[in-house]
C-alpha cells in the first residue's frame, strides 16, 4: 500500500488518540509484518516499517487467535502472555490496544494497534474509535487488492508486477509459464471449467515455489514467476517439478490433457520489459521443442 496514504490514515488515528505509537500490521498464520508506523510523541518504542517477526512473539497474536476480536492490555507486565515476551521489556511496553482489519470478503488482513510505555492508557472508548478507523483502512486495502490481485486465482496481477518488481531484490530468476492445451479445455468444457483448471494450476504452482517467490497472472493462461536470489542450478529443480505437476491430470475430475512450457531468464539490473520479452522468446522456444519443456536463457 502507498506509504503516503498509510501515513495520512495513521495521522487521523493519532489526532483521535494522541500520545502513542501507532501501527498497521499484516498477519499470517506464522508471521506478523509491520506495514507502517508513526510516533508523533516520540514514545521511545522502536518499530520499523516492513519488519517481519514470528507471530508468536507479538501482542497481535492474541487478536489472530482470539476469534479475531479487539484486545486491550493495560499492564503488559501483569498479562500472562505479554510479560513473557522479550519485546515487552526490550521496548518498555506497558499498554496495548489492537483491533482486526478485514478484507471485504471477511478474511483478516491484519491489525491496527496503539502501544504506550505507560500502563492504564487505553479504554473501551479507544477500541470503538480504532474499530471505526479499521473500517476505513479496510476500504483502502480492498481498493488496493482489487487493483493488484487477480480475482480468479488470487495471485498478483500485471499492475502489481510492474509496480513492485524492483522491490523483490536486485537479482534472481524470472520464469514465464504458459499452459499447453488450455484452449482445447475451454473449447471442450467451457470457460467455467477452464477457470477451475486455472485455479487448480495456480494452486499446484504455489505448492512448489519457495516462500518469498511471487506468482503473477498476466492474463488467460499466462503466468510470470519471480524467484528472488535464485540461481540457475536451483531453478532447474523447481522448473522440473512445475512441469511434472502441470503435466499430470490423470486423477482430475475431467479427462483433460494439459501441460506447460516455461521460458526462464536470470536477471540482475535489466529492465522488466526487456526481461519479459526475453522470457517470452524462451517460452516459444520451449514450445517448439514439444510439450512440457523449458528453456533457460544465458546459462553459465
Amino acid at each position: 500500500m502507498d506509504s503516503a496514504i498509510l501515513n495520512d490514515l495513521l495521522e487521523l488515528v493519532n489526532n483521535a488518540i494522541p500520545g502513542n505509537r501507532l501501527f498497521l500490521g499484516r498477519t499470517t498464520e506464522n508471521t506478523f509484518t509491520i506495514i507502517h508506523t508513526i510516533d508523533k510523541e516520540q514514545t521511545g518504542i522502536e518499530l520499523h516499517n516492513n519488519q517481519t517477526v514470528d507471530l508468536n512473539e507479538t501482542y497481535c497474536q492474541q487478536i489472530f487467535s482470539n476469534q479475531q476480536k479487539p484486545v486491550i492490555i493495560n499492564d503488559a507486565l501483569e498479562n500472562s502472555l505479554t510479560k513473557e515476551l522479550a519485546v515487552t521489556s526490550e521496548q518498555n511496553i506497558r499498554s496495548y490496544v489492537g483491533v482486526p482489519v478485514f478484507y471485504k470478503d471477511g478474511d483478516m488482513y491484519g491489525t491496527l494497534c496503539a502501544i504506550n510505555p505507560n500502563k492504564d492508557n487505553f479504554s473501551y472508548q479507544t477500541v470503538e474509535l480504532l474499530k471505526k478507523f479499521s473500517r476505513l483502512f479496510s476500504y483502502v486495502i480492498e481498493l488496493e487488492r482489487q487493483a493488484t490481485i487477480d480475482k480468479l486465482t488470487n495471485t498478483y496481477n500485471r499492475n502489481y508486477l510492474f509496480d513492485h518488481f524492483y522491490g523483490w531484490g536486485k537479482y534472481g530468476i524470472l520464469m514465464a509459464i504458459d499452459l499447453d492445451g488450455f484452449k482445447q479445455v475451454n473449447d471442450t468444457y467451457g470457460h467455467s471449467v477452464g477457470d477451475q483448471v486455472l485455479l487448480e494450476s495456480t494452486n499446484r504452482i504455489k505448492h512448489i515455489i519457495r516462500k518469498g517467490d511471487a506468482l503473477i497472472r498476466l492474463g488467460g493462461d499466462e503466468f510470470i514467476l519471480i524467484l528472488p536470489h535464485a540461481d540457475q542450478q536451483e531453478i532447474r529443480g523447481i522448473a522440473e517439478r512445475i512441469l511434472a505437476s502441470l503435466g499430470n491430470w490423470s486423477e482430475y475430475t475431467l479427462p483433460i490433457t494439459l501441460s506447460a512450457s516455461l521460458g526462464i531468464v536470470q536477471y540482475t539490473d535489466e529492465a522488466l520489459t526487456t526481461l519479459l520479452n526475453v522470457a517470452d522468446q524462451a517460452l516459444y522456444q520451449a514450445k517448439e521443442k514439444g510439450k512440457s519443456n523449458y528453456v533457460v536463457v544465458n546459462e553459465d
